[in-house]
């Protein structure tokens, strides 16, 4: 595997093994400390079940808005792979307001069968942008960390799309501690490791592991340095 060349990180010494040994132990805790509460919990059956049958609306949406989708083109091709970029210099006031119609759009047409790259990149657009802080905020108000993580945990879904949601989670895991502890708290180490184990390709496998690597470093940490006080 892949990965395997990552056996040995300089980041506090870990090894592959208890790396993946630890992430496995934060996929069985229900809760973790300090977590978000107010960016909500995971949807009810009930709520799941009504997802699932929105595939008239899907038609619908798509046969509307071939515009839109011409728009998120653009705006990808314009800034994919920048830093800093300063959305609100072109979008102005209505940059906040795109990226919610772009994450309404995106739970609409994330369910199998269906493809959602287009959105995935647009999020990381903003996220990467000089704003990035204030839209992760209103990414994660607006459900979109559950979202995603509804992506990574749908087996139909193709690892193509599952790979632009990782990046996505890459930027809420270098936002800090916190939004690490959220990702935790809503199964999202388990639903790497399902990832990880599922999947045969190289960059999935890196990308994985990267995200694994990340939260099991700093959240060991941390609880080190709270024993130690």
């Amino acid at each position: 595997l892949a990965w395997d060349k990552l056996a040995k990180q300089d980041d506090g010494g870990m090894r592959q093994e208890r790396v993946l040994r630890d992430a496995d132990d934060l996929a069985h805790q229900v809760t973790i400390r300090g977590g978000l509460d107010r960016y909500g919990e995971q949807p009810t059956p009930k709520q799941t079940a009504t997802l699932a049958n929105v595939n008239a609306v899907i038609a619908q949406a798509r046969k509307a808005a071939p515009a839109f989708h011409r728009l998120l083109r653009r705006l990808v091709e314009r800034h994919e792979g920048g830093m800093g970029v300063q959305l609100e210099r072109i979008y102005g006031n209505g940059a906040s307001l795109f990226l919610t119609r772009v994450l309404a759009w995106m739970r609409l047409t994330y369910m199998p069968g269906t493809g959602s790259i287009l959105q995935l990149q647009t999020i990381n657009v903003f996220l990467r942008s000089a704003n990035g802080t204030r839209y992760l905020v209103e990414f994660l108000e607006a459900g979109g960390l559950l979202t995603v993580l509804h992506i990574i945990n749908v087996p139909e879904v193709e690892e193509e799309v599952k790979y632009f949601a990782f990046q996505v989670l890459q930027c809420v895991v270098a936002a800090g501690r916190q939004y690490k502890e959220l990702i935790c708290k809503q199964n999202g180490v388990s639903a790497l490791l399902t990832n990880l184990v599922a999947t045969r390709a190289n960059k999935l496998q890196h990308i994985i592991y990267d995200l694994l690597l990340s939260l099991v470093v700093s959240l060991r940490r941390g609880d080190a340095a709270r024993r130690r006080r």
